[in-house]
């Protein structure tokens, strides 16, 4: 049975394999149309420092971009920050990087702000922000480095996809 009821299909404004998952397994009809924004850059411009303020418009404004050249077309954009108290973290550029946030995670509380909006014609018509409040077990330097040594690049920051549409029909 197909959940979405759209005469066309919907679009989520993400190159997130993950989203892109979530969407499919929920046998849900979407075309991946990323959003091509620089997220630093526009979150910079919008001088906000509450990360479900952050992810809350972050994901406005890939739901508002995708939608103003998709008419007619629902489209979801998302969001997410971490933040271990006031401090956000974002996609490490590097390892070392990688390794001193995942210091400042073991053994903490972090909040995950996950934040969707979704766009019709280039206006907002829903949007929603929850937080999910995880701690981290304490990790030693060896175990953070062996997790680094498994995952690889996946850790890192993603390369710069350019705009096109992907289609997925369950």
């Amino acid at each position: 049975m197909a959940m979405w009821r759209g005469n066309t299909p919907l679009i989520l404004a993400s190159r997130s394999a993950a989203r892109q998952a979530l969407l499919a397994g929920a046998g849900i009809e979407f075309e991946a149309v990323p959003a091509n924004i620089d997220e630093r850059a526009v979150q910079q411009s919008a001088a906000l420092a509450a990360p479900g303020e952050i992810a809350a418009f972050l994901a406005r404004e890939k739901a508002l971009s995708v939608s103003r050249f998709e008419i007619d077309r629902y489209v979801l954009g998302a969001d997410q920050t971490l933040a271990v108290g006031e401090t956000l973290l974002t996609k490490p550029p590097g390892r070392t990087e990688a390794t001193t946030q995942l210091c400042a995670l073991s053994g903490r509380v972090h909040d995950l702000h996950s934040a969707v909006a979704v766009a019709y014609d280039g206006k907002i018509l829903f949007e929603h922000v929850a937080v999910a409040r995880m701690t981290m077990r304490p990790l030693s330097r060896a175990e953070i480095a062996t997790y680094l040594d498994e995952a690889g690049e996946r850790v890192l920051t993603f390369p710069l996809v350019q705009r096109g549409a992907r289609t997925h029909r369950p």
